[in-house]
């Protein structure tokens, strides 16, 4: 018997057994399988038996539906397959991978009690875990099995642990520790139970635009931390900005990060993804910080509109729009972003390098005083907002204090 997945989306850690019969997913109340995802539609797409094996076909849903990177209307599944609908990754398996999946749970690995999955990625899963000797939840990204065995990955997936580890700062995710047990490698970092603003704009669709200055704030921040000590991330998504218990954003996984005095050794690949890669990235180029905050100006244009700044049928077509076309202005998409800061993500989006800001302090010098004055007009102004306003105007742009912000995103 084979099975479908949920990776991603407010479905996500979902599973569902294939039988004979046909199953419609949507978001209707009589679909078979319900969805919960704002951008899917009410039936969407239906897993069908057609010549002893098992099909997709997309039921005239308004985003389309991807197998496997490519918009269909009609295919064959096999295992180990992606469909995406909306801002949702299913997998269809087989009951062994299944299996493979679930991965860990139940287990004690180096003084780490596993619990559940939170995630997978092309490498690695992340699980939620106690470290029982300090009585607290980490999340623990383990190391695939299929890598494990392979020394080059192994010494990657340590040094980019360590990597991480030795970035201290409140707008990054904090690594812990990094081990290996029973041949399988892993290091535990920081867990935030509120998920990720890629779930969040999940059950919401966008940011307002007071939520949107706060997280490009504290991206630009802990980015302006990362590059002094010489880390490109070059993944900067709403996947890897983690919320903490306070509401502010965390950057989080580091798996593709490189050393800024190596960019060039990682010319010629093209790694990251496809909706938030700058065109340098995406030719395969050498890339500097200001890569990164590319991939913040398409986060920020996708959280404050609810739709990436480049869209298409598979990723190479994806890839050429990010290289050659401009996006549709923000502004015409979502009136209320104020103009100023449509111009702030339309310059971190430029084309060429040498266009946009130059570093992230020379960001943070045209943000803070929009959010600023965002925050004294906002409707919403309390207590709490007072106090963040004399944090901030107390604040040099550019500095290495954390905000005390205690507004929750939402």
């Amino acid at each position: 018997m084979a099975q479908i997945i949920f990776a991603s989306g407010p479905d996500k850690g979902r599973v569902v057994p294939l039988g004979e019969g046909t199953l419609i997913f949507g978001r209707d109340v009589n679909c078979t399988v319900r969805l919960f995802d704002p951008l899917t539609s009410r039936r969407h797409f239906v897993i069908e038996p057609e010549n002893g094996a098992l099909s997709v076909s997309d039921k005239g849903s308004l985003n389309g539906t991807m197998l496997n990177g490519h918009v269909v209307d009609r295919g064959p599944l096999q295992y180990g397959d992606n469909i995406q609908i909306g801002n949702t990754n299913l997998y269809f398996v087989s009951d062994e991978e299944a299996q493979l999946w679930a991965g860990l749970i139940d287990r004690d690995l180096g003084g780490y009690k596993i619990t559940r999955r939170l995630g997978r990625g092309g490498r690695a899963t992340v699980y939620l875990a106690e470290q029982q000797s300090m009585q607290r939840e980490v999340a623990l990204k383990v190391l695939s099995e299929e890598y494990a065995e392979d020394e080059n990955y192994v010494k990657r997936f340590v040094e980019e642990a360590q990597g991480a580890g030795r970035l201290q700062h409140p707008c990054v995710v904090q690594v812990f520790d990094v081990g290996s047990d029973e041949g399988h490698h892993f290091y535990s970092m920081e867990y935030f139970e509120l998920g990720c603003v890629q779930d969040y704009l999940c059950q919401r669709g966008s940011l307002t635009v007071l939520e949107g200055l706060r997280m490009m704030s504290d991206v630009a921040r802990g980015l302006e931390y990362a590059h002094s000590q010489k880390i490109v991330h070059r993944d900067i998504k709403p996947e890897n900005l983690l919320l903490d218990q306070n509401g502010n954003i965390r950057i989080g996984d580091l798996g593709h990060a490189i050393n800024a005095d190596d960019t060039k050794m990682a010319e010629g690949s093209i790694v990251g993804t496809p909706h938030y890669m700058s065109p340098e990235q995406a030719s395969g180029q050498a890339v500097d910080h200001r890569s990164d905050l590319y991939a913040l100006g398409c986060t920020a244009y996708k959280a404050l509109s609810g739709r990436y700044p480049f869209e298409g049928q598979t990723h190479d077509e994806i890839i050429t729009r990010q290289m050659t076309q401009m996006a549709k202005a923000l502004h015409e998409l979502k009136p209320e972003v104020p103009l100023n800061l449509c111009r702030i993500i339309q310059r971190l989006m430029a084309k060429k390098p040498e266009d946009r800001y130059q570093t992230a302090t020379e960001l943070l010098q045209d943000l803070t005083p929009l959010l600023l004055t965002t925050l004294q007009s906002s409707a919403q102004t309390s207590t709490t907002h007072t106090q963040v306003l004399s944090k901030l105007l107390s604040q040099v742009p550019g500095g290495d204090a954390p905000l005390d912000k205690t507004v929750i995103i939402g």
